[in-house]
């Protein structure tokens, strides 16, 4: 149960703040040239966390590929908390949120709350999934190889 609520919570962060960056990207692109970066970073991020974010969607949809999406989203979620924590830490909390949507609302102290429970849910269902293709429908690689075994 913790990992289908993981994965579901994960996609649908994912798949929001994603859409509501490129709905409104004239505002998350100048909220992200506002991030403490070289503008250099901020110009090559305003394209690449959208499609990193896309791609982890894809690959937590995908059965075959859903653990590897837990594990790269834990990743991503622990860079975007440490981000967080030094925004919040460093006394720049002034500085605007380049997420989107609603979480483009919540103050620093509430984003690192809200980043901090993703993290832990994103690396709670990587350790607790188990080897299987497609968790959803519970065909486990074992089912496999014993029907492959019967074939013999």
């Amino acid at each position: 149960m913790v990992i289908q609520i993981s994965v579901c919570l994960l996609i649908f962060v994912l798949s929001y703040t994603t859409a509501s960056k490129l709905f409104n990207f004239s505002h998350y692109s100048r909220s992200m040239l506002s991030q403490p970066f070289a503008h250099w970073i901020s110009s090559i991020l305003i394209f690449l966390v959208p499609l990193i974010e896309i791609f982890l969607i894809i690959l937590l949809i995908r059965s075959g590929w859903r653990r590897k999406g837990l594990l790269c989203s834990f990743f991503l979620m622990s860079v975007f908390t440490l981000y967080v924590f030094y925004v919040y830490f460093s006394g720049l909390d002034k500085s605007i949120c380049p997420c989107g949507g609603l979480f483009s609302q919540l103050n620093w102290s509430q984003h690192l709350f809200v980043n901090s429970l993703l993290t832990l849910f994103s690396l709670a269902a990587y350790l607790l999934y188990p080897d299987t293709d497609n968790l959803f429908h519970g065909r486990e690689k074992r089912g496999k190889a014993d029907a492959s075994e019967s074939n013999k």
